[in-house]
């Protein structure tokens, strides 16, 4: 509630994205991320063009290919996510935490997922800390 206030209140808008303003935050700043290092992203974009389904980030590159990030602060549908990303045609999901802590939950539960063992090489993982280096 206070969020969209203090954002009227110093005339900015806020963050592109879905979800709370944490969620969206770290959106953002992915999303800048990426731009800064010369790749092309999109905040909630289609993997597929046309699909109704969305990730996080979607980064295209010729070097790297398709790259999706998936914000996971909450890790009710982090393997569906996973799932859907990859068989969307992602070359790449990477699952980005808050902490190293949230880091090492989100290696647990994928790699205890065995329909994801044969997708583990297309799976990589990283901290909101690695987007400010």
């Amino acid at each position: 509630m206070l969020t969209g206030k203090a954002y009227a209140f110093l005339g900015e808008k806020p963050p592109a994205g879905k979800g709370g303003f944490e969620h969206r935050l770290y959106q953002d700043i992915i999303y800048r991320w990426l731009n800064e290092n010369g790749v092309k992203a999109k905040i909630e974009a289609p993997i597929k063009k046309g699909s109704p389904r969305t990730c996080d980030v979607l980064a295209r590159s010729t070097e790297q290919g398709i790259k999706a990030y998936e914000v996971t602060l909450h890790f009710d549908n982090l393997l569906e996510n996973l799932r859907e990303d990859l068989a969307a045609g992602a070359d790449e999901v990477v699952v980005v935490t808050r902490d190293q802590e949230a880091l090492d939950k989100a290696i647990r539960m994928v790699s205890a997922d065995q329909r994801l063992t044969p997708l583990l090489d297309r799976i990589s993982f990283a901290t909101m800390n690695d987007f400010f280096v």
